[in-house]
């Protein structure tokens, strides 16, 4: 069996959010080794292994990759089925089975805590110990800060009055209060410019990300919803400086006009509807051209820097990762904000969307059904 060891350091270190040279420090090693056994150019001694696997609190199979082809094929099932199933309660559930499979797989447990605010409000009283629990073990174990943000953040939902001030007081208390533009005050501080204004665009993408993110509470709204996503696809034009929308926020874009559809749909407003379906259908056939895991362009490197995104699937690692000029990743948190549209998100829009149900069985709409089955590459 093919060894991953190098793969597997790598994963490990960067879910504790360390540098080589923290990782290299901490077990007693030169910054170069880690660096030689990352790219797969020598295995430590083995006196080291027990080390290196007691420190990241795994087996010396799982650091090797021995035990990778079952676990990771069970997980790549996860993270592809996980968001394809309908009901609430049932994506609940099968997401519990695999938190319970793999207590230590912190993304899981993230996923968890926020499907369980989805599930309806009688039921949080029921589920409470478990939210507790989890986001407890969340918060006091894992190293990913963007994973404790989410579990942190998904409590605060749904906790009791009681516990609110608790938990709230794990939040930041302001933008400037965040991790990265502590990071970025620090390094300016130290006289580090260069350094400062990498993360200075490592900030902006990510503040881009979290705007992008953000949906009006009043979505189901047409009146509120579609010049919400009007404006979002506006300033998404706005970051390509008039050379039209950067490849990377391209299927944002595509999903804001799909959101439009659907919203003029459920207005009852048709022949708008129809109009900016061909325009959705024109901007995903634009995203789906571009191949999965190619590098995306950002936009303005006076704004982000030169900083590229991975074109991938929703749920993987690697989508979370941005890629820097140097060509080192960096995890980013708020990532799913520029890889949200997918192929099959026309057909599931016009099948099984409440906004389309009017038109659904219109001779007008079945020659769209179909582009859109074959867009999403159900065709037989």
């Amino acid at each position: 069996m093919e060894l991953k060891f190098a793969e597997r350091l790598r994963k490990y270190r960067r879910d504790r959010d360390m540098t080589q040279e923290e990782l290299a420090q901490k077990i007693g090693i030169s910054p170069q080794s880690v660096s030689k056994w990352e790219r797969d150019e020598g295995l430590p001694d083995v006196t080291m292994l027990p080390k290196l696997a007691g420190y990241f609190g795994v087996t010396i199979d799982a650091l090797l990759g021995y035990d990778d082809v079952t676990e990771q094929e069970d997980l790549e099932v996860y993270f592809h089925e996980a968001y394809r199933i309908q009901g609430k309660q049932e994506r609940f559930e099968y997401i519990r089975g695999y938190a319970e499979k793999y207590p230590r797989n912190y993304q899981i447990a993230a996923d968890l805590t926020y499907w369980l605010t989805e599930l309806p409000r009688e039921k949080w009283d029921e589920y409470m110990p478990l939210m507790r629990e989890t986001c407890e073990k969340i918060v006091n174990e894992c190293t990913v800060q963007g994973l404790r943000e989410i579990a942190i953040r998904n409590m605060c939902m749904i906790c009791p009055d009681a516990e609110l001030e608790k938990w709230a007081d794990l939040c930041a208390a302001h933008y400037d209060g965040y991790r990265n533009e502590v990071i970025e005050k620090r390094l300016a501080k130290q006289g580090r410019k260069e350094d400062a204004i990498l993360q200075h665009c490592i900030n902006n993408f990510e503040i881009v990300c979290h705007f992008l993110e953000r949906k009006h509470h009043d979505q189901r709204d047409p009146a509120r919803s579609i010049p919400w996503n009007q404006n979002l696809m506006a300033f998404l034009e706005f970051l390509g400086g008039g050379n039209g929308v950067p490849e990377i926020w391209q299927g944002r874009y595509a999903h804001c006009a799909l959101e439009i559809a659907h919203m003029y749909f459920g207005s009852g407003d048709f022949d708008e509807g129809y109009r900016w379906l061909e325009r959705t259908f024109e901007l995903y056939e634009i995203w789906c051209a571009i191949p999965d895991d190619a590098l995306l362009d950002s936009g303005d490197p006076e704004v982000f820097g030169g900083i590229r995104g991975r074109k991938g699937i929703d749920g993987t690692a690697e989508v979370w990762d941005i890629v820097l000029p140097d060509g080192t990743r960096r995890y980013c948190y708020g990532a799913y904000a520029y890889i949200l549209a997918e192929k099959t998100d026309i057909y599931h829009m016009l099948l099984h969307w409440g906004g389309t149900k009017k038109v659904r069985d219109e001779e007008r709409m079945q020659p769209y059904i179909a582009r859109a089955k074959v867009l999403a590459g159900l065709e037989e």
